[in-house]
Protein backbone atom coordinates (compact mmCIF):
# COMPACT_ATOMS: atom_id res chain seq x y z
CA UNK A 1 0.00 0.00 0.00
CA UNK A 2 1.15 3.52 -0.73
CA UNK A 3 1.83 5.57 2.38
CA UNK A 4 3.24 9.04 2.96
CA UNK A 5 6.44 9.35 4.93
CA UNK A 6 8.51 12.32 6.04
CA UNK A 7 12.28 12.30 6.44
CA UNK A 8 15.08 14.83 6.92
CA UNK A 9 18.46 15.06 5.21
CA UNK A 10 21.30 17.51 4.98
CA UNK A 11 20.95 19.06 1.55
CA UNK A 12 24.64 19.07 0.72
CA UNK A 13 24.71 15.32 1.21
CA UNK A 14 22.01 15.05 -1.44
CA UNK A 15 24.02 17.42 -3.63
CA UNK A 16 27.15 15.37 -3.03
CA UNK A 17 25.32 12.36 -4.44
CA UNK A 18 24.56 14.30 -7.61
CA UNK A 19 28.13 15.53 -7.89
CA UNK A 20 29.86 12.23 -7.35
CA UNK A 21 27.63 10.03 -9.44
CA UNK A 22 25.59 11.66 -12.19
CA UNK A 23 25.79 15.39 -11.83
CA UNK A 24 24.81 16.65 -15.25
CA UNK A 25 22.14 14.04 -15.79
CA UNK A 26 20.09 14.23 -12.61
CA UNK A 27 18.58 10.91 -11.61
CA UNK A 28 15.45 11.62 -9.61
CA UNK A 29 14.57 9.42 -6.67
CA UNK A 30 11.61 7.24 -7.60
CA UNK A 31 9.14 6.89 -4.76
CA UNK A 32 5.74 5.18 -4.54
CA UNK A 33 4.26 2.73 -7.00
CA UNK A 34 3.73 5.69 -9.36
CA UNK A 35 7.46 6.48 -9.21
CA UNK A 36 7.01 10.18 -8.48
CA UNK A 37 9.26 12.31 -6.32
CA UNK A 38 7.74 14.95 -4.02
CA UNK A 39 9.90 17.09 -1.77
CA UNK A 40 9.56 20.14 0.42
CA UNK A 41 12.95 21.82 0.35
CA UNK A 42 14.45 24.41 2.70
CA UNK A 43 17.81 25.54 1.40
CA UNK A 44 20.19 28.49 1.14
CA UNK A 45 23.14 29.37 -1.11
CA UNK A 46 22.58 26.38 -3.35
CA UNK A 47 23.88 26.26 -6.91
CA UNK A 48 23.32 23.35 -9.30
CA UNK A 49 25.09 23.70 -12.68
CA UNK A 50 23.44 22.71 -15.95
CA UNK A 51 21.91 19.24 -16.10
CA UNK A 52 18.88 17.43 -17.49
CA UNK A 53 16.67 14.46 -16.71
CA UNK A 54 13.85 12.41 -18.23
CA UNK A 55 11.09 13.58 -15.90
CA UNK A 56 8.78 16.57 -15.79
CA UNK A 57 9.83 18.84 -12.95
CA UNK A 58 7.37 21.26 -11.32
CA UNK A 59 8.71 23.73 -8.78
CA UNK A 60 6.52 25.92 -6.56
CA UNK A 61 8.02 28.69 -4.40
CA UNK A 62 6.72 29.09 -0.87
CA UNK A 63 9.25 31.79 -0.10
CA UNK A 64 12.62 33.18 -1.12
CA UNK A 65 14.19 33.88 -4.51
CA UNK A 66 15.50 31.15 -6.81
CA UNK A 67 17.20 31.79 -10.15
CA UNK A 68 16.49 29.18 -12.82
CA UNK A 69 18.07 29.00 -16.25
CA UNK A 70 16.14 26.74 -18.64
CA UNK A 71 17.44 26.39 -22.20
CA UNK A 72 19.47 29.60 -21.75
CA UNK A 73 16.46 31.61 -20.52
CA UNK A 74 16.81 33.09 -17.02
CA UNK A 75 13.86 33.43 -14.64
CA UNK A 76 13.91 34.53 -11.00
CA UNK A 77 11.21 32.76 -9.00
CA UNK A 78 9.71 34.45 -5.96
CA UNK A 79 6.92 33.67 -3.49
CA UNK A 80 3.92 31.92 -5.14
CA UNK A 81 5.69 31.44 -8.49
CA UNK A 82 5.49 28.10 -10.30
CA UNK A 83 7.68 26.81 -13.12
CA UNK A 84 7.84 23.60 -15.17
CA UNK A 85 10.89 21.92 -16.71
CA UNK A 86 10.19 19.52 -19.56
CA UNK A 87 12.09 16.24 -20.01
CA UNK A 88 15.59 16.76 -21.44
CA UNK A 89 15.50 20.53 -21.01
CA UNK A 90 18.95 21.69 -19.92
CA UNK A 91 18.59 23.73 -16.74
CA UNK A 92 20.42 25.06 -13.69
CA UNK A 93 19.28 26.58 -10.38
CA UNK A 94 20.75 28.99 -7.85
CA UNK A 95 19.36 30.23 -4.54
CA UNK A 96 19.57 34.01 -4.21
CA UNK A 97 18.63 33.85 -0.51
CA UNK A 98 17.01 31.38 1.89
CA UNK A 99 14.56 29.39 -0.23
CA UNK A 100 11.49 27.36 0.67
CA UNK A 101 10.01 25.47 -2.25
CA UNK A 102 8.11 22.35 -3.24
CA UNK A 103 9.41 20.03 -5.95
CA UNK A 104 7.32 17.50 -7.87
CA UNK A 105 9.01 15.21 -10.40
CA UNK A 106 6.97 12.92 -12.65
CA UNK A 107 9.16 10.42 -14.56
CA UNK A 108 8.95 9.64 -18.24
CA UNK A 109 7.60 6.06 -17.93
CA UNK A 110 4.53 7.29 -16.09
CA UNK A 111 4.04 10.12 -18.57
CA UNK A 112 4.34 7.71 -21.50
CA UNK A 113 1.90 5.29 -19.89
CA UNK A 114 -0.86 7.83 -19.32
CA UNK A 115 -0.05 10.33 -22.09
CA UNK A 116 1.05 8.12 -25.04
CA UNK A 117 1.76 11.14 -27.25
CA UNK A 118 4.16 12.68 -24.70
CA UNK A 119 7.02 12.47 -27.23
CA UNK A 120 5.21 14.83 -29.60
CA UNK A 121 4.16 17.53 -27.10
CA UNK A 122 5.63 19.86 -24.50
CA UNK A 123 4.10 21.66 -21.56
CA UNK A 124 4.42 25.44 -21.45
CA UNK A 125 3.31 27.40 -18.37
CA UNK A 126 3.49 31.18 -18.90
CA UNK A 127 5.26 33.07 -16.14
CA UNK A 128 2.95 36.07 -16.50
CA UNK A 129 -0.31 34.82 -18.06
CA UNK A 130 -2.51 37.49 -19.63
CA UNK A 131 -5.65 35.39 -19.86
CA UNK A 132 -7.90 35.22 -16.80
CA UNK A 133 -8.70 31.60 -17.68
CA UNK A 134 -5.01 30.68 -17.71
CA UNK A 135 -4.43 32.51 -14.43
CA UNK A 136 -7.29 30.55 -12.87
CA UNK A 137 -5.89 27.23 -14.10
CA UNK A 138 -2.45 28.15 -12.80
CA UNK A 139 -3.91 28.99 -9.38
CA UNK A 140 -5.64 25.60 -9.35
CA UNK A 141 -2.32 23.86 -10.06
CA UNK A 142 -0.67 25.72 -7.20
CA UNK A 143 -3.51 24.68 -4.92
CA UNK A 144 -2.98 21.04 -5.91
CA UNK A 145 0.71 21.30 -5.00
CA UNK A 146 -0.16 22.80 -1.61
CA UNK A 147 -2.77 20.11 -0.95
CA UNK A 148 -0.14 17.47 -1.71
CA UNK A 149 2.20 19.11 0.77
CA UNK A 150 -0.43 19.09 3.52
CA UNK A 151 -1.19 15.43 2.84
CA UNK A 152 2.39 14.27 3.16
CA UNK A 153 2.93 16.29 6.32
CA UNK A 154 -0.28 15.41 8.17
CA UNK A 155 -0.81 11.91 6.69
CA UNK A 156 -4.56 11.62 7.32
CA UNK A 157 -6.38 8.31 6.83
CA UNK A 158 -6.50 7.52 3.11
CA UNK A 159 -3.89 10.16 2.27
CA UNK A 160 -2.27 7.84 -0.30
CA UNK A 161 -5.56 7.72 -2.22
CA UNK A 162 -5.98 11.48 -2.16
CA UNK A 163 -2.35 12.07 -3.15
CA UNK A 164 -2.77 9.78 -6.15
CA UNK A 165 -5.98 11.52 -7.23
CA UNK A 166 -4.28 14.94 -6.96
CA UNK A 167 -1.36 13.68 -9.03
CA UNK A 168 -3.67 12.60 -11.85
CA UNK A 169 -5.61 15.84 -11.55
CA UNK A 170 -2.31 17.68 -12.04
CA UNK A 171 -1.53 15.63 -15.15
CA UNK A 172 -5.04 16.21 -16.49
CA UNK A 173 -4.70 19.98 -16.05
CA UNK A 174 -1.31 20.01 -17.74
CA UNK A 175 -2.57 17.91 -20.63
CA UNK A 176 -5.73 19.92 -21.24
CA UNK A 177 -4.47 23.43 -20.56
CA UNK A 178 -0.72 23.72 -21.09
CA UNK A 179 0.33 21.33 -23.85
CA UNK A 180 1.83 22.60 -27.09
CA UNK A 181 3.14 20.64 -30.10
CA UNK A 182 6.82 19.78 -29.92
CA UNK A 183 8.74 20.50 -33.09
CA UNK A 184 10.18 17.10 -34.13
CA UNK A 185 13.25 18.58 -35.81
CA UNK A 186 14.06 20.72 -32.77
CA UNK A 187 13.57 17.77 -30.44
CA UNK A 188 15.81 15.51 -32.53
CA UNK A 189 18.50 18.18 -32.68
CA UNK A 190 18.28 18.73 -28.93
CA UNK A 191 18.69 14.99 -28.33
CA UNK A 192 21.81 14.90 -30.52
CA UNK A 193 23.27 17.90 -28.69
CA UNK A 194 22.66 16.34 -25.26
CA UNK A 195 24.32 13.14 -26.44
CA UNK A 196 27.34 15.22 -27.45
CA UNK A 197 27.37 17.11 -24.15
CA UNK A 198 27.11 13.98 -21.98
CA UNK A 199 30.72 12.73 -22.42
CA UNK A 200 32.03 16.28 -21.91
CA UNK A 201 30.28 16.72 -18.58
CA UNK A 202 31.14 13.18 -17.58
CA UNK A 203 34.81 13.96 -18.22
CA UNK A 204 34.54 17.04 -15.99
CA UNK A 205 32.97 14.94 -13.25
CA UNK A 206 35.86 12.47 -13.35
CA UNK A 207 38.73 14.95 -13.81
CA UNK A 208 37.56 18.20 -12.19
CA UNK A 209 40.37 18.01 -9.61
CA UNK A 210 42.97 17.92 -12.38
CA UNK A 211 44.16 20.46 -14.90
CA UNK A 212 41.93 20.02 -17.94
CA UNK A 213 43.43 21.18 -21.21
CA UNK A 214 41.22 22.45 -24.01
CA UNK A 215 42.82 19.96 -26.38
CA UNK A 216 41.89 17.08 -24.05
CA UNK A 217 38.26 18.00 -23.49
CA UNK A 218 37.62 18.85 -27.14
CA UNK A 219 39.17 15.55 -28.20
CA UNK A 220 36.87 13.77 -25.74
CA UNK A 221 33.90 15.21 -27.64
CA UNK A 222 35.44 14.57 -31.05
CA UNK A 223 35.62 18.32 -31.81
CA UNK A 224 38.36 20.70 -32.76
CA UNK A 225 39.16 23.15 -29.92
CA UNK A 226 37.63 26.04 -31.86
CA UNK A 227 34.36 24.24 -32.61
CA UNK A 228 34.20 22.83 -29.08
CA UNK A 229 34.28 26.32 -27.54
CA UNK A 230 31.47 27.54 -29.79
CA UNK A 231 29.39 24.39 -29.28
CA UNK A 232 29.67 24.43 -25.50
CA UNK A 233 28.86 28.13 -25.14
CA UNK A 234 25.88 27.86 -27.51
CA UNK A 235 24.25 24.95 -25.69
CA UNK A 236 25.30 25.48 -22.07
CA UNK A 237 24.95 29.27 -22.10
CA UNK A 238 28.39 29.72 -20.52
CA UNK A 239 31.96 29.00 -21.58
CA UNK A 240 33.59 25.71 -20.69
CA UNK A 241 35.97 27.43 -18.26
CA UNK A 242 33.00 29.07 -16.52
CA UNK A 243 31.22 25.73 -16.23
CA UNK A 244 34.34 23.99 -14.91
CA UNK A 245 34.84 26.69 -12.28
CA UNK A 246 31.19 26.56 -11.23
CA UNK A 247 31.35 22.78 -10.95
CA UNK A 248 34.45 23.07 -8.76
CA UNK A 249 32.83 25.85 -6.69
CA UNK A 250 29.89 23.61 -5.94
CA UNK A 251 32.16 20.74 -4.87
CA UNK A 252 34.08 23.10 -2.58
CA UNK A 253 30.85 24.53 -1.18
CA UNK A 254 29.66 21.04 -0.26
CA UNK A 255 32.97 20.22 1.42
CA UNK A 256 32.89 23.51 3.30
CA UNK A 257 29.54 22.46 4.73
CA UNK A 258 30.32 18.78 5.34
CA UNK A 259 33.97 18.75 6.44
CA UNK A 260 36.46 20.66 8.57
CA UNK A 261 39.12 20.52 5.86
CA UNK A 262 41.00 23.80 5.46
CA UNK A 263 40.10 25.97 2.49
CA UNK A 264 43.58 25.77 0.99
CA UNK A 265 43.44 21.98 1.12
CA UNK A 266 40.02 22.04 -0.55
CA UNK A 267 41.35 24.27 -3.32
CA UNK A 268 44.14 21.80 -3.99
CA UNK A 269 41.74 18.86 -3.94
CA UNK A 270 39.46 20.50 -6.50
CA UNK A 271 42.02 21.87 -8.93
CA UNK A 272 42.31 25.57 -7.92
CA UNK A 273 45.76 27.17 -7.70
CA UNK A 274 44.96 30.91 -7.55
CA UNK A 275 43.40 31.74 -4.16
CA UNK A 276 42.67 35.41 -4.88
CA UNK A 277 40.96 34.61 -8.16
CA UNK A 278 39.01 31.80 -6.50
CA UNK A 279 37.82 34.06 -3.69
CA UNK A 280 36.50 36.67 -6.13
CA UNK A 281 34.79 34.14 -8.39
CA UNK A 282 33.33 32.23 -5.43
CA UNK A 283 31.81 35.46 -4.14
CA UNK A 284 30.26 36.14 -7.55
CA UNK A 285 28.49 32.76 -7.43
CA UNK A 286 27.46 32.50 -3.76
CA UNK A 287 27.42 36.14 -2.65
CA UNK A 288 29.80 35.53 0.27
CA UNK A 289 33.27 34.25 1.08
CA UNK A 290 34.04 30.62 2.04
CA UNK A 291 34.85 31.76 5.58
CA UNK A 292 31.48 33.48 5.89
CA UNK A 293 29.72 30.27 4.86
CA UNK A 294 31.32 28.31 7.70
CA UNK A 295 30.62 31.08 10.21
CA UNK A 296 27.01 31.23 9.09
CA UNK A 297 26.62 27.47 9.35
CA UNK A 298 28.14 27.43 12.83
CA UNK A 299 25.83 30.23 13.97
CA UNK A 300 22.76 28.46 12.61
CA UNK A 301 23.77 25.20 14.26
CA UNK A 302 24.07 26.97 17.62
CA UNK A 303 20.76 28.78 17.19
CA UNK A 304 18.84 25.71 16.00
CA UNK A 305 17.70 27.60 12.92
CA UNK A 306 15.80 25.55 10.33
CA UNK A 307 18.55 26.27 7.80
CA UNK A 308 21.26 24.95 10.13
CA UNK A 309 24.29 22.91 9.07
CA UNK A 310 24.09 22.46 5.33
CA UNK A 311 20.59 23.89 5.43
CA UNK A 312 17.91 21.33 6.11
CA UNK A 313 16.18 19.68 3.27
CA UNK A 314 12.77 18.45 4.34
CA UNK A 315 12.25 15.61 1.90
CA UNK A 316 8.62 14.59 2.03
CA UNK A 317 8.35 11.45 -0.05
CA UNK A 318 5.28 9.62 -1.23
CA UNK A 319 6.81 6.18 -0.66
CA UNK A 320 5.59 2.63 -0.82
CA UNK A 321 5.17 0.77 2.46
CA UNK A 322 6.33 -2.79 1.81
Amino acid sequence: MLCLTQSYYYFVKEMHHLTMYNYYYEQTRLVSDLHVNFEHILISKMYIPGHWHECIEILYMNDGRLETIIKNQTTVLEKDDLILVNPRDLHSTRCLNDCDYILLQIPYPMLKNYIPEIDTIRFEIPQFPESEIVRTKLCQMKEIILQMSVLVQEKPLGSHLKFTSLLFEMLYMLYHNFQVPADPDTKEKNTRNLERLAPILDYVKKHSNEKILLSEISSCAGFTPEYFCRFFKRHMGITFVEYLNQYRFNCIYQDLCCTDTSLLSLLEQHGFTNYKLFRKMFYDVFGCTPGQIRKELAAKKDSGNQYAASFWINSINASRDI
